[in-house]
């Protein structure tokens, strides 16, 4: 039980910060610094890699195929509500293209993590 609330704790507090930063009728200005959809492709590579480490049960536990495609489904549904979650915050809207910049951004982070994982696994031998 302690194992899983260290695993899947993280993933929930973030979550939880995505939804109070979405629910803000003006959002952070970061545009300034950076691009909006490179924070959205950052913000869900973030999503995306605490996911993987909670699918695999762990950084020191192999990385499967399986946690990589579970954790960017489920950081790609949490986009979706997300976005419909905006379309509720007035001066928000949902956008298709922040949808697939927060799916670029899991896709990288997982697939990037996936790599590492068997790069691990090929320099342990």
């Amino acid at each position: 039980m302690t194992r899983a609330i260290s695993l899947w704790a993280p993933v929930v507090a973030y979550m939880a910060l995505i939804f109070m930063v979405s629910g803000r009728p003006v959002p952070p200005d970061v545009e300034h610094l950076l691009p909006d959809k490179l924070v959205h492709a950052g913000e869900y590579a973030v999503l995306a890699a605490l996911l993987v480490r909670a699918c695999a049960g762990g950084w020191p536990r192999p990385l499967s195929m399986g946690a990589c495609v579970t954790a960017v489904i489920l950081a790609v549904a949490y986009g979706v509500s997300d976005e419909l979650h905006q379309s509720l915050v007035p001066a928000r809207r949902m956008d298709a293209a922040d949808l697939l910049a927060d799916t670029v951004g899991a896709v990288c982070a997982a697939t990037a993590l996936y790599a590492w994982g068997i790069i691990r696994a090929r320099n342990a031998l």
